[in-house]
């Protein structure tokens, strides 16, 4: 969507840093251990605070699109 114009910007996660966290996270759940990681956090939904796990994102637009996809 990027290339044809529709779209001017989009946000990058990396595929293999989500599934890291995601197996990392489910080991712990499963062992009954806390979640705390050097990228943990919380964030406020508006309604109540969210233990969050915070991965780094990248920028993505019709200069960079290919390094991405």
């Amino acid at each position: 969507m990027i290339r044809s114009g529709d779209m001017s910007i989009s946000i990058f996660k990396s595929p293999k840093e989500l599934c890291g966290s995601i197996v990392d996270i489910a080991k712990k759940i499963s062992l009954g251990k806390t979640i705390k990681t050097p990228k943990s956090d919380s964030y406020y939904n508006g309604a109540k605070l969210v233990d969050t796990v915070l991965s780094y994102s990248d920028v993505v637009d019709k200069d960079n699109v290919n390094k991405f996809f």
